[in-house]
C-alpha cells in the first residue's frame, strides 16, 4: 500500500529570475502541487534526502527536488493557496 501526502494546489503570484531547471519556466498564474510518498528515509546508518514531486498543473510538467533543493528554489517566488 502506498500513502502519498499532497499539498493543496498553490498558484504562483510572484516570480523571480532563476536558471534552475523547471523553476525558470514558472509564470504568474501557474498552479503547482507538491507531493511526497510516505516511506522510510534511511538505512539505519543515517538519513537520506527526502524527495518531493512538484507538478505544474498548468503546464503539465513535473520535477523531483529534495526538500532542501525545493526550499532553496522557492525563495523569491510567491504563492497563494487555490480554493477548491
Amino acid at each position: 500500500m502506498s500513502i502519498v501526502m499532497k499539498s493543496k494546489p498553490m498558484k504562483v503570484t510572484g516570480v523571480r529570475r532563476t536558471q534552475a531547471m523547471f523553476w525558470r519556466d514558472l509564470k504568474v498564474g501557474d498552479v503547482l502541487e507538491f507531493s511526497q510518498l510516505v516511506k522510510g528515509q534511511g538505512s539505519g546508518r543515517g538519513l537520506y534526502a527526502v524527495d518531493i514531486e512538484i507538478e505544474n498543473l498548468t503546464q503539465g510538467t513535473r520535477m523531483f527536488n529534495t526538500m532542501n533543493q525545493a526550499t532553496n528554489n522557492m525563495r523569491g517566488f510567491e504563492f497563494e493557496e487555490v480554493s477548491e
